[in-house]
Parts: C-alpha cells; structure tokens; sequence
C-alpha cells in the first residue's frame, strides 16, 4: 500500500513538472500576430549583413508559419533573390534547414514557409539590410497575410475592451457602434478605425452576445478594441383581451376555449394563446350567472413577464322553455274553448332556474269565436332576468254548420201513429198565433191534404180559414209524415209565423211508422 501511495506522488510531480513549461510557454506567445521581436536579433559581424535570434522565438510545433520582408527591409539581398534565404534551427533537436527568399514583385515584398517541428526556433542567418523595418512572422501561410505589423510586447497594451449594451428594439448599427470608439496616434491626431471582424450585424440581432473587433494602426504598429455588445429584450409581451369575455351558462366554454379568444404579441419570439399560463381563476368552479375571472400570464424568452386578468361574465341569455301544441282545432258548432281550457295545454320551464314559469297572453284575438277562421294568441313567460320567451298558437275554428232553412211558416213535429183530429190542428194553430201575438177568430179547416195521407210518407198541407182585424184569411201548415219505428214526437218549434196578404203559413212534420 505504501509502495502505492509512493507511485502515485512521483506520478503527480511528474505531471507537474511537465504541464508547468507548458503553462510557461503559453505566456511566450505574441500579443498580436507578429512573433518577430526585432529587438530579439543583431547583426552577425563581418558576414554580409545577415542577423541572429539572441534568444529563441516560442512556436507551436507542427503549424505553419511565413515570414514576409519588405524589399526595403532585405536592402542589397535583393540582388541575390534566388539565392538569399535564412537558416532556421529546430533547438530541441538542434537540426537547421534552410528556406529561400520567394519574391512578390508586384508587392514589393519577399517571404518563405516553414513549419517546425520543436517549441523553440533560432534564426541562425536572418537576411536583413533595413531601410524600413516592415518585416513580420505569422502563424499561416502566405495567402493568409493581410498586412504588416509591429512586434507587441507583453508590456505594451496592444489591445483594449468594451462593452456596448444594446437595446433589441433600439439597435445601432455596425458603422454606428464602430464610431463610438476613437483612436489617435502618438501625435494626439485622431486615426481612422476599421472593422477588423464581427459577428454582429447590421440590423436585426436577436438578443444574444456578440463581438466586434476593431483596430487602428499607426506606423505598422496595429491596437484593437474588441467589443462585447450585448443584446437584450426589456419589453414585455403584450395580451390582448376583449374588456370582458361573456359565457352564456347553457354553453359554458373550456379554458381552452377562453385562450383561443384572446391574442399574444412579443417584439422578439413568436407566442400564441397556447403559451398562456393561468395564474388565478374563479371561473371554472363558478356554477352561477355572475362575473367572474381569470389572470394569465406569459413569459418570453428574455424572462419579460406580463399577466392579465380578464373578466368573465356568466350570463344566462335562454328564456323560459314553452311547451305545447302550435295549433288547436275545434268546430263552429262546438262548444267554444275557454282560456283556461287552452293555458291547461301549455307549460313553461325554466333550464337555468330550474324551475317552472308562469305564461301570460299577451294578444288573443280567438277570444272564444265561433265564426270559422284561424285566430291567433300570443303567449310570453319572462324569467328572473328578465328574458323572454314568446309562443304563438293558431286556433282553427272549422266550419260544421250546414244549411240553415227559413220559412215563414211554423213546423210542427209529430209520429205519424198520433193523428191529429181537424179540432186538434185548430187548436194547435190558434194556439201558436197567441204566441205570436196574432189574434185569430173563426178558425176551421178549408182543406187537408195530410188527412188522407197519415200513414204514408210524405209532405202535405193543411189549409186554414180564420179571420184576423176583421178581415178573412187563409194559411197552410204543411205536414211532412216521415218514416220511423217509434211513436213518440220528436219535436215541436216554432221557426217563424209571419202574415201576408193570403194567411199565415205552418208546417207541421209528422213521421210514419
């Protein structure tokens, strides 16, 4: 266990020991994209202007590097293109190579490419005659150089920040956040400063972290300013409700329902009803007409909350339900239907209340009419609330009545088995003029027709003689004999009695056995 424990230590140190130069070697890397300390050479006395590396330059092994001279820079080597180059030395191995100037006339500049294989390189021969001092090593290749610029000592501040908050629905715009930065040089005159990179846009960023990296160089000597702009949404989302939502108790709606009328705008994310929350709510356990509520609440991506409480109102909008028929029927020759009669067929019911409701008529225009017609009434039953319910009834009044015969004679009806003697017609006569207020005298048969005809069937006259304000007259009754079983009369009434110029008329219906 002890030998364990030993073994783990010495692997501890170990690992120290080789991730401290590591940790070390990281600090060694430019501040800006130059690895060239032209303070790091000196000229190599008596070998035809070619410099060394004092103290070994710090790379990543493996990775690409270029060196880029100015024309300027190289002086006289210039002349020996082709055959001019540097020697580099690999120290950890000692081994040296090297790399010959290659030319870019057009740009009045030379360069090589190496890639090295240690941490540490020395320039053993370092080709430089300066005119200028335009010379630079960069971790790429040659089509990656951009420009020129100064070595940046680790004590040198070569690059600045800044943090730029930023409004989502008040964005500037790139050139905008770019000239909140100046730069002037050591002369105190003001510098232009360009966008070296950034992932911010023009317009349209979503909240979020972005970053800009400016930069302003004097004398190839290169400072940047990067920007951390900060993007944030303070505006809530808005909920559109109607002032009240109003829910009839018959058809109550589910919050679902309720959500799906009420409407949700963000100025960054895209909401819907669907992402409402409720937060507090007296309406789904409500049971009564009443107003009632419900609070919603939203939240958008920036944690912007807003809530809302809307008004629900209960409302019962349903009159009583009447039941009953649409239309009666009854006949002329009936006996009319009084209105309780015809309430007694009607109810009204109440599904809100629960309960039964009286019915008023409002119009009747039946009101007990026996001519034939189709009459209507109008029925109304009004609940607590005051909603109403009307119903319309047609009575039919049918026609059943057929002829209607008038004569100005009296009838008179009798069983043929009871024969009348001529004294009995006279006496019948006398008597229904009395009731008529006809006064009569001298009264007898003239002729009779009924008197040979009894037992048949048939109509016949009776002629009678009497005299009335002193002057003679003749009337006739006629007797119609009618075919029947029993003996009994059937009825005796007077239609009519009227006097003319040639009697009074009668008539006298008789049946036959």
């Amino acid at each position: 266990m002890k030998k364990l424990f030993v073994s783990m230590i010495i692997l501890i140190v170990f690992a120290m020991l080789c991730i401290q130069p590591s940790l070390a070697n990281e600090s060694e890397l430019p501040e800006n994209q130059n690895y060239l300390n032209l303070s790091n050479f000196e000229m190599i006395p008596g070998y035809s202007h070619m410099a060394k590396t004092i103290h070994p330059i710090y790379v990543i092994p493996n990775s690409t590097y270029t060196v880029v001279l100015d024309l300027g820079f190289i002086g006289q080597h210039e002349m020996y293109l082709g055959s001019v180059g540097a020697i580099i030395q690999d120290v950890s191995t000692s081994s040296t190579s090297e790399k010959l100037l290659l030319a870019d006339y057009p740009n009045n500049r030379v360069y090589f490419e190496f890639t090295p294989v240690s941490s540490y390189i020395h320039f053993l021969e370092f080709p430089m005659i300066p005119e200028n001092y335009k010379a630079i090593m960069y971790q790429g290749t040659y089509q990656d150089f951009t420009r020129y610029e100064t070595f940046a000592h680790s004590s040198t501040i070569s690059k600045y920040y800044g943090v730029v908050p930023m409004d989502f629905d008040d964005q500037l715009s790139d050139d905008a956040v770019k000239n909140l930065v100046t730069a002037k040089n050591p002369l105190n005159q003001s510098i232009p400063v360009t966008i070296e990179s950034t992932n911010y846009q023009p317009s349209g960023n979503m909240p979020g972290l972005y970053t800009m990296v400016l930069v302003a160089g004097y004398l190839d000597t290169y400072h940047r300013y990067e920007l951390d702009i900060r993007v944030f949404d303070v505006t809530k989302p808005v909920i559109h409700a109607p002032a009240s939502i109003d829910v009839p108790i018959s058809e109550r709606k589910t919050i679902e329902e309720i959500k799906a009328l009420i409407t949700v705008t963000d100025n960054v994310d895209t909401l819907s009803s669907t992402n409402l929350i409720v937060t507090h709510d007296t309406y789904s356990s409500a049971t009564q007409v009443g107003t009632y509520s419900m609070t919603f609440e939203i939240t958008d991506s920036s944690q912007n909350t807003s809530s809302l409480t809307v008004p629900i109102v209960i409302t019962d909008t349903q009159g009583p339900v009447i039941t009953g028929p649409s239309s009666i029927f009854i006949y002329a020759t009936e006996q009319p239907l009084t209105t309780e009669n015809i309430m007694s067929r009607f109810t009204a019911f109440d599904q809100e209340e629960n309960v039964s409701k009286p019915i008023t008529i409002m119009t009747n225009s039946y009101n007990q009419q026996t001519i034939p017609g189709v009459y209507q009434m109008k029925f109304e039953s009004t609940d607590n609330i005051g909603n109403k319910t009307s119903f319309y009834l047609n009575v039919h009044v049918i026609e059943n009545r057929g002829p209607i015969f008038t004569a100005n004679d009296l009838i008179l009806s009798v069983s043929a088995a009871n024969q009348m003697t001529d004294q009995q017609l006279v006496d019948w006569f006398n008597q229904q003029a009395s009731l008529l207020g006809i006064e009569t005298s001298n009264v007898n048969i003239y002729f009779n027709e009924y008197e040979k005809n009894v037992s048949l069937g048939g109509s016949y006259y009776v002629y009678m003689r009497y005299e009335h304000e002193n002057q003679e007259q003749i009337a006739r009754i006629l007797v119609n004999v009618k075919e029947g079983k029993d003996s009994n009369w059937l009825s005796i009434g007077l239609i009519g009695l009227a006097v003319i110029s040639t009697g009074v008329g009668f008539v006298m219906i008789k049946k036959r056995k």
